[in-house]
């Protein structure tokens, strides 16, 4: 199975598709006021008003995208105007990573093209460990509970 594409449902379709061409980078393969296509090195993002589907999937999307230097992914975002959520910190598994606010409370991951190298190992103890994804700004902006997600 290969992912194909992924479709979020946003209320505005031009200044979506602004963000993903002005601040991510993306190529826009496709635009108009009621869709839109995108090209995220090889990865299809499809942009689309709510009325084309019977239910709003809503917040609580994550879109992580690899990059060679997290530290000027950050500057461009910031530079063209994008909250930065949380600013450049190293991952628990050991990426370099920051986060970044979208349109329709979508967030976006840059991180390092590394390898994972702790991907295999066990969930941090909650008791003990506060992991780097948990910042409370994420937190808040997703509606997580402090609660820490087993997977990444």
């Amino acid at each position: 199975m290969k992912l194909d594409h992924t479709d979020l449902i946003v209320e505005d379709v031009p200044a979506a598709t602004t963000f993903f061409r002005d601040v991510l980078g993306l190529d826009v393969v496709v635009e108009d006021a009621r869709f839109a296509e995108l090209d995220g090195n090889g990865v299809k993002i499809l942009l689309s008003p709510e009325a084309m589907v019977p239910t709003r999937p809503a917040a609580g999307v994550i879109l992580h995208f690899r990059v060679e230097d997290v530290e000027a992914a950050a500057a461009r975002a910031r530079d063209r105007g994008a909250t930065i959520l949380k600013d450049v910190f190293q991952t628990d598994w050991g990426w370099e990573s920051t986060l970044i606010a979208g349109p329709e409370e979508i967030i976006f991951e840059r991180r390092s093209s590394s390898i994972c190298t702790g991907c295999s190992r066990s969930a941090p103890d909650s008791a003990t460990t506060q992991p780097a994804w948990s910042h409370s700004a994420l937190r808040k902006f997703v509606g997580m509970t402090p609660e820490p997600m087993l997977s990444h």
